[in-house]
């Protein structure tokens, strides 16, 4: 009995000698900006270090927090509270605000957003040179958060994976005076004052991973 020749074959005999010449199937996905990108609700935990310019109180630091967020076609908007870790000598922050910005997402690629934030850093240190129970300041805050994502499954529910970079300013900078008194060896005592410019300008790398649900891709 004579085989069967596959589909598409040539019943048995060898390929033409331009066959290598012919075009190859694609078996790669195609991406795309999608063009009917819906909607989705999530909360990510983020994690992040960043650095604060400008101000006498912090410099480098790293913080934990949260994030939630829905979007709707292209436009998303959602809330963040962040905590600093906490220093001797500098005290510690958080930074609670919303957002709301551009969702830009991509078929068999990641998404991508950016966003305008609005929300307040509260500043404090128990430093007893600042006399009382130290300093608490309110500043508000203007941010710019660029991020880009990627879900990991099609369905409802889906894992999502992220990171970015947040811009913050801080308006109403404060200058908290502080001084404390210490023994020379004269037996002398001895009077520093000085102050701290508490607030400033940050620039943040952030790591987030979260769910999310609805008929986004």
């Amino acid at each position: 009995m004579t085989p069967l020749a596959a589909p598409g074959g040539l019943d048995g005999l060898p390929p033409p000698d331009d066959a290598a010449f012919l075009p190859q199937p694609n078996r790669l996905p195609e991406i795309g900006f999608e063009t009917d990108p819906r909607w989705a609700v999530g909360i990510e935990g983020r994690v992040g270090v960043g650095m604060l310019a400008h101000s006498d109180a912090r410099g480098a630091f790293a913080f934990a927090g949260a994030l939630l967020r829905g979007h709707v076609s292209y436009f998303e908007a959602g809330g963040f509270y962040d905590h600093a870790d906490a220093t001797a000598t500098g005290g510690t922050f958080s930074h609670a605000g919303g957002f709301v910005g551009a969702w830009l997402p991509y078929s068999n690629w990641v998404d991508f957003d950016a966003a305008l934030g609005f929300g307040v850093r509260h500043y404090t240190d128990t430093d007893a040179r600042y006399g009382g129970g130290g300093y608490s300041v309110n500043c508000p805050a203007l941010s710019l958060l660029l991020g880009v994502s990627d879900r990991a499954h099609v369905d409802k529910v889906g894992l999502r994976v992220g990171g970015g970079l947040v811009l913050t300013e801080d308006f109403g900078q404060k200058d908290k005076q502080w001084s404390f008194q210490e023994i020379n060896d004269a037996g002398e005592v001895v009077s520093t004052n000085g102050t701290t410019h508490v607030g400033g300008f940050s620039a943040s790398l952030v790591f987030t991973l979260g769910f999310d649900y609805g008929e986004s891709p």
